[in-house]
């Protein structure tokens, strides 16, 4: 009898130490219009504080904007100080709202984060005791930046703005309840309507269909999320037995699911023995989402991208390295956020078409050669191209063409499951008509990617058009002939 205790206690951890624990993205029917509810309110959650953090840089702000309140705001997040400053500096009509078009090449997390932090700072503020007479008094106001950034006439999407959701951001990995993200949607204003296209809108101004089109989605909770919901539904006694997660984040899913992993550190860091790989689909997750169509516009007769002949029936080339960058900067700003060393790594999954996902890659690398010979031109030659990679049209990130370079090589936790080939030799791209002006870089970026400008899938895999539409339900005509969803509308 002792000896049989013995053992099983011995044996007790084996399961999880020796089995891999396996999740993928999560669907329902029971649970996708909640998800779906998730996706919309958190990304209007993050756009309406987009629109309100432009509001600080306008001129009549400034009874509002201290040095104490910015240089407070730059210290915590000094990556965006000058871009911050700048527009400040240059008091631009749409504030931050244009500026920030691409993240300055940082991952959306983090731009996120910092958008949070400033409005934090922001949202205390009161009116400054010396308020520059030439401006309008802000009475009218309020008298808090929150009561400003409300009004009507200074605002660019008002009737987005609550000061109450300034301090509502869920973790987005969270599998939230029904009664969670009903909160969220009633600090949103849910009355508005937001379209696929990410344009603040009334329903009233969109026809019925296309209103409730969101309904017809196979929303999907990410694998990440999926295993973070499990991670803390069991004691932490048996969580120190898990070695190994393999993540197959095998569709698209929602509410920024290339971020999650950082929903994973705190688990990672008190198992110091747990690995984490996260393993992403290309052609049914990080292509699709990246694309640029929506997925009204495939049905869509009346959407020129639908009757275009190459529209919606293929993929853009140009789109496909911002497709890849979303999730490597996502993955690059893991160590910074706590994550372990060697904890975790990022899998590019070319299933079941390598041949064609290293076609696919060739246009990642075409753009790293790019980036990475501009960058040398201005090494040599300074001054001779606009500062900041934000300017560029198509840079990625500051290290984009040595992070590619490291991924080609094995020198990193982002790998391919596909072969990547051998890097683009930056050197005769240079070479040629060197040196160039910024609008004769761009000019040879769109002319090198006219030789690949479009892509299909490969067999076994449907078209890409029919790729993309699994993941819409099919309509039901009633005998009236409207029109009703399988979703309970």
């Amino acid at each position: 009898m002792y000896t049989c205790k013995t053992v099983a206690a011995e044996m007790r951890s084996l399961p999880f130490g020796i089995n891999e624990i396996v999740f993928s993205t999560v669907f329902s029917e029971r649970l996708r219009l909640r998800a779906g509810r998730l996706h919309k309110a958190m990304v209007k959650l993050a756009d309406s504080k987009w629109w309100i953090l432009g509001a600080i840089t306008r001129p009549l702000a400034a009874p509002f904007r201290t040095p104490e309140l910015v240089a407070e705001i730059v210290r915590k997040f000094p990556q965006f100080e000058q871009i911050f400053l700048g527009s400040i500096i240059d008091a631009a009509p749409v504030g931050l709202c244009n500026i920030f078009i691409g993240k300055q090449g940082k991952a959306g997390s983090t731009h996120r984060a910092f958008i949070d932090y400033a409005l934090k700072v922001c949202s205390a503020s009161t009116i400054r005791a010396d308020v520059n007479p030439e401006l309008p008094e802000p009475s009218s106001t309020g008298s808090t930046f929150v009561e400003f950034a409300a009004n009507r006439d200074y605002a660019e999407q008002p009737f987005l703005v609550r000061s109450r959701f300034l301090v509502s951001s869920p973790a987005p990995w969270n599998i939230d309840s029904e009664d969670v993200i009903a909160e969220l949607e009633e600090v949103l204003l849910d009355t508005e309507f937001y379209d696929f296209n990410r344009r603040p809108t009334s329903a009233d101004q969109l026809p019925p269909e296309r209103v409730n089109f969101w309904k017809r989605v196979k929303w999907r909770f990410s694998a990440a999320a999926a295993a973070i919901h499990f991670l803390k539904s069991i004691p932490l006694a048996l969580r120190l037995q898990i070695r190994n997660l393999l993540l197959l984040e095998n569709h698209e899913s929602v509410a920024h699911a290339e971020c999650h992993a950082l929903g994973l550190i705190p688990f990672c860091v008190e198992n110091s023995r747990l690995h984490v790989e996260r393993r992403v689909s290309l052609w049914r997750n990080i292509l699709p989402a990246g694309c640029g169509v929506s997925l009204p516009s495939l049905i869509d007769d009346d959407d020129p991208w639908h009757r275009h002949p190459l529209g919606c029936g293929t993929l853009r080339s140009i789109t496909i390295a911002e497709s890849f960058s979303v999730w490597i900067t996502e993955a690059l700003a893991l160590p910074a956020a706590g994550m372990p060393p060697n904890a975790f790594s990022l899998v590019f999954d070319g299933h079941p078409t390598f041949e064609q996902s290293s076609k696919a890659f060739e246009m990642v690398k075409l753009d790293a050669a790019f980036q990475s010979a501009m960058e040398q031109q201005e090494k040599r030659r300074p001054g001779s191209l606009p500062e900041g990679l934000n300017r560029m049209f198509f840079a990625r990130f500051e290290t984009f063409p040595e992070v590619i370079r490291d991924m080609i090589e094995g020198r990193s936790n982002i790998s391919c499951n596909f072969p990547m080939g051998d890097l683009l030799d930056a050197d005769e791209l240079l070479a040629e008509n060197y040196p160039r002006s910024d609008e004769e870089w761009r000019d040879a970026w769109f002319e090198a990617f006219q030789t690949v400008k479009r892509f299909q899938t490969a067999p076994p895999l449907p078209p890409w058009r029919d790729l993309r539409l699994e993941d819409v339900l099919p309509e039901v005509m009633s005998s009236t002939n409207s029109l009703l969803f399988l979703a309970n509308v």
